[in-house]
């Protein structure tokens, strides 16, 4: 039986750059929150180094973060199905920025 909601998604094309395409790689996010919206700062902080280099920031609004959770949650139960736990050592986790309480 085929699903008429998969079926009324339109694709969507997504243009963009070369420089785009190669991506960074960051080594910490930052994620701070108002009523209206998240802000989440990918920054590298190179070892020894005294400052972090703002890759990009993001900012959506509290629905998407809510599908953006849901979204990175599923990914990682996948890969660690495929690859084993993940493990987050509390020595690994930021010692700047955003603090949960």
């Amino acid at each position: 039986m085929s699903n008429p909601q998969a079926e009324n998604k339109a694709q969507i094309k997504i243009k963009t750059s070369d420089e785009a395409l190669k991506g960074s790689y960051a080594t910490q996010i930052l994620v701070s929150s108002s009523n209206e919206e998240f802000v989440m700062d990918f920054v590298s902080l190179l070892p020894n180094s005294p400052a972090a280099s703002l890759l990009s920031r993001i900012i959506i609004s509290p629905t998407h973060a809510k599908r953006l959770a849901e979204a990175l949650s599923n990914q990682v139960k996948q890969f660690e199905s495929r690859h084993g736990a993940v493990d987050v050592k509390e020595e690994d986790k930021p010692s700047f920025g955003f603090q949960t309480e």
